[in-house]
């Protein structure tokens, strides 16, 4: 859909308020797909902000959620035909430039949930390695999976679902694909203990891979 003022089209994007190019959806889980990391894409080089607004009880994918932080976006919530919500803020408003650029940004986060319930670990690990013919890339998020989650990587891939057998020579190659870079990769064990988003470029120093992601922690790991 054309936005009148702007020219930016793009097939996911419903409407544009102000700068905030807005997607609806109505799936009960958003997770990051070919056409949703393309959308955030074209929307960040159109110069505007990507919304995603679901429904009320709509969850989103770690990996959805981290992208869309990457690209400075937004996920909101429909309450009715005129009606938004902020999950972070708990503003509402019928428009949703009003309710984003009314209100200052909160940052809230938690790894412990309510009730006693298994702990969730949030991580983040930078690593450089030479840029020989030696270097095999993965190590952190295989490290992290098993010290932190006890479980083993099994996929990997550029979207979600991750349909690529879980191989560090192959996601290595890959990665040297596209050197200089920056890729980025979803890495992931089968059991949804870990999840994890790589981004690997080349530097003066070598090749950097950066390594975030959360896991389930394991009993006996805290």
């Amino acid at each position: 859909m054309a936005d009148m003022l702007t020219g930016f089209t793009h097939p996911l994007v419903d409407h544009v308020d102000g700068r905030w190019a807005c997607v609806e959806s109505r799936a009960d889980h958003i997770v990051l797909t070919e056409s949703m990391a393309d959308a955030l894409v074209s929307i960040s080089e159109a110069g505007l902000t990507p919304v995603w607004i679901t429904r009320p009880n709509a969850t989103m994918s770690y990996l959805a959620r981290y992208h869309l932080t990457l690209a400075a976006g937004r996920w909101l919530v429909r309450r009715s035909l005129r009606s938004f919500s902020d999950p972070l803020t708990g503003v509402i408003s019928d428009r949703v430039d009003r309710l984003l650029e009314a209100e200052l940004p909160v940052f809230a986060q938690s790894t412990s949930p309510a009730g006693g319930g298994p702990v969730r670990f949030l991580v983040a690990v930078s690593t450089q390695s030479p840029a020989d013919d030696n270097t095999q890339l993965g190590e952190t998020a295989a490290t992290l999976a098993k010290r932190l989650a006890n479980t083993q990587l099994a996929c990997w891939g550029a979207h979600e679902p991750a349909t690529l057998t879980w191989n560090r020579k192959e996601y290595t190659t890959a990665s040297r694909a596209w050197m200089p870079g920056p890729v980025r990769w979803m890495i992931a064990d089968a059991e949804g203990r870990a999840r994890f988003t790589t981004t690997v470029r080349r530097t003066k120093g070598g090749v950097e891979e950066t390594t975030t992601g959360i896991l389930l922690a394991a009993k006996g790991s805290t």
